[in-house]
């Protein structure tokens, strides 16, 4: 029998038992919620025991209210349930008592997850014994991973052409500064803004502001890498790291850094200080398999020689039907994928 409660201790031993998890990620941590938090979301944390009273599950959701009573409820990178010694036999249990608990709280709401764990046809069977798959997606479900200290030779893994422009522009006179200072925050924010108004693509701006928010609720987990000429920020990259694996989160090249090619030096360089901080895994963020104006973004970062994987990505559950579909068709106008 597996039992979900509500989580009522302090952020340190939240973090100490999702460090346990191999499918443990930043986007789950107790600092995350907070910084969602502060973006009028509500923040739900639960946790589940077996009949033993060992740990076995847990999971952060994001509550946004919805016109006439709705609720969207969403966990990125949960539920978190691969902890050693639980059996996956009761996965399919442990997915359907926690969505059964959170229906109990939220009587008209449409709960979505999205599984970072690699998608297997074991799992998926298991995950849609609870869930169903929805009808317009947040996300691609798909990722580049690195296993950072298994790979001595990142040039090795290379395309040719990667290889090449990497070489290029780490011949450049590129100068790296790592911090999570204001001025720092400044860097990616200047790059980032040009980078929209170069490529006119507004929906992905990122503010100073926002940037400086993030910081304040996860100061030690993240950093920023950027590139400079004359003392000229050319290229730059934000990163969220927690229990050794990290996350490739914001990144952006100016017109200067194109011209260098900046973007590949900066991809090893961080790459190197990853090797130096031990940590044991890089995940270069989505991929798109689909979307046309995807291809630059897919050829960059397939191109450096990391593991395609597919992760068990997103399923739902709903009230009921009509609160599906009128969810689902609500994310399909703001930008949500078929």
């Amino acid at each position: 029998m597996l039992t979900w409660n509500h989580y009522e201790g302090t952020a340190e031993e939240w973090n100490n038992s999702l460090s346990q998890a191999q499918d443990r990620n930043i986007f789950q941590t107790y600092e995350w919620g907070q910084y969602k938090d502060s973006s009028k979301l509500k923040t739900r944390r639960y946790i589940a025991h077996d009949i033993n009273g060992n740990l076995c599950g847990m999971c952060q959701f994001s509550v946004r209210r919805l016109p006439l009573g709705l609720h969207f409820i969403w966990s990125a990178g949960g539920p978190i349930f691969q902890f050693n010694g639980v059996k996956q036999e009761n996965l399919s249990e442990l997915l359907s008592t926690l969505f059964k608990k959170i229906h109990e709280e939220y009587s008209s709401a449409l709960i979505r997850i999205h599984s970072h764990v690699s998608n297997t046809p074991n799992l998926a069977f298991k995950f849609n014994q609870a869930a169903t798959r929805p009808i317009f997606k947040l996300n691609t479900g798909f990722t580049i991973a690195f296993d950072v200290q298994k790979i001595p030779d990142f040039r090795k893994n290379m395309t040719s052409k990667h290889r090449y422009y990497t070489k290029k522009s780490s011949d450049s006179n590129i100068q790296w500064v790592t911090g999570n200072r204001d001025i720092d925050l400044n860097y990616l924010a200047t790059i980032h803004q040009e980078m929209v108004i170069n490529k006119n693509i507004t929906s992905l701006a990122m503010g100073l502001d926002e940037l400086v928010l993030m910081r304040n609720f996860l100061p030690n987990n993240l950093s920023v890498l950027s590139g400079t000429l004359g003392g000229t920020p050319i290229t730059s990259c934000l990163i969220l790291e927690f229990a050794g694996i990290v996350f490739y989160m914001i990144a952006a090249t100016g017109n200067k850094g194109r011209q260098e090619s900046a973007a590949y030096a900066m991809i090893e360089k961080l790459f190197t200080q990853l090797q130096e901080s031990n940590v044991q895994t890089f995940d270069f963020a989505g991929v798109d398999p689909i979307t046309k104006g995807a291809a630059g973004v897919n050829h960059f970062k397939m191109g450096f020689g990391g593991e395609l994987i597919e992760h068990l990505g997103e399923w739902e559950s709903a009230s009921n039907e009509y609160v599906r579909v009128a969810i689902n068709f609500a994310i399909r106008l703001k930008g949500g994928r078929a």
